[in-house]
């Protein structure tokens, strides 16, 4: 973390969960990050993290099921998602 942000970098955390759930699972983990919820999906969908699924012939939105991280650069523009 100390080699990111001695790089003046910000590092976030982005979940679908309400932040009520955030900031107890920021203070049982003591997390050196901030935690942003993103309930409407709005940013999961964006990057990637959300996408349409397929089971049973029904259709339907939900989280790819795997962590994926970004780096964004100034102004946040995004220069790798992984």
């Amino acid at each position: 973390m100390a080699r990111i942000t001695s790089k003046d970098a910000v590092v976030l955390g982005v979940s679908l969960d309400d932040e009520l759930s955030h900031q107890r699972f920021v203070q049982k983990y003591n997390l050196p990050f901030a935690l942003l919820s993103d309930v409407d999906a709005a940013i999961c969908r964006r990057y990637g993290t959300y996408k349409e699924k397929s089971l049973y012939g029904r259709n339907f939105w939900a989280w790819n099921g795997r962590r994926s991280s970004s780096i964004g650069r100034e102004r946040s523009k995004t220069c790798f998602v992984a």
